[in-house]
């Protein structure tokens, strides 16, 4: 039976460029998936501090009743996501950021043939933080049973927490539950990289460069490879917005 996903995206408000070059590609990925109907739906995580509840669904975006910042703000709005998750009747949840493009082709596939009945899923490239592991939150696959395992454990959440590290945290360190590392694949721009039709072969691509002109710039071109079949190299010298 295929898979229904839902992928929840980290994000916030800001006018830096890059951020809203980002968002704009990830909408152009999102009428991709409605065109090709594809049973995914994509939740932006955000943030607004006057909100009467904990959390409100508006439009596509997911918004926390929280300060935002970079460490427990990030927790917090996933811990939100997951709980509609666990609501709804998706059977797979993807957490990213806005600077991971997803490879929508390969990687509904990839859900669909490599988890058909598995009782845990927790799958992404993953590494190590004091002594135990966690999957990176740039492409952080989780389903019903692994969220709910971190569900149950939300007494433990403060503000020491960041996203990814808790749920390492308790799926690892508190239940022994090793990432599956069952294949889900990222490739990571960095500077000065050369893109070619071979990051077709991942799932998601994240940008890793923090510099604005070739952030745009990769982004853009990440995007003509994976979703307008740009067949030639694309390196820093082109030096030319794409989109």
């Amino acid at each position: 039976m295929n898979k229904k996903i839902l992928i929840l995206v980290q994000e916030h408000t800001t006018d830096d460029i890059v951020f809203v070059n980002y968002k704009k590609v990830w909408l152009k990925t999102i009428e991709y998936v409605k065109q090709n109907n594809l049973p995914i739906d994509v939740l932006f995580l955000n943030t607004d501090i006057n909100l009467a509840n904990t959390y409100e669904i508006i439009g596509d975006t997911l918004y926390s009743k929280y300060e935002e910042n970079y460490w427990d703000a990030l927790l917090i709005k996933v811990m939100n996501g997951f709980d509609y998750f666990m609501s709804s009747d998706y059977d797979l949840v993807f957490k990213t950021n806005l600077s991971t493009i997803i490879n929508f082709d390969l990687f509904y596939n990839f859900c669909n043939e490599r988890y058909q009945n598995d009782e845990i899923v927790y799958d992404g490239l993953f590494s190590h933080y004091n002594d135990f592991a966690f999957c990176s939150g740039a492409g952080m696959l989780l389903n019903k049973n692994s969220v709910k395992i971190i569900m149950d454990n939300k007494d433990k959440v403060t503000k020491e927490w960041t996203d990814d590290i808790f749920f390492g945290y308790v799926l690892n360190k508190l239940n022994s539950i090793s990432p599956n590392n069952r294949g889900l694949s990222r490739f990571d721009v960095l500077t000065n990289s050369t893109l070619t039709s071979q990051i077709k072969h991942h799932t998601h691509i994240r940008i890793k460069i923090r510099n604005n002109d070739q952030d745009v710039f990769y982004t853009n071109g990440v995007y003509d490879i994976l979703y307008n079949n740009f067949e030639l190299p694309i390196t820093l010298q082109q030096k030319h917005q794409r989109l």
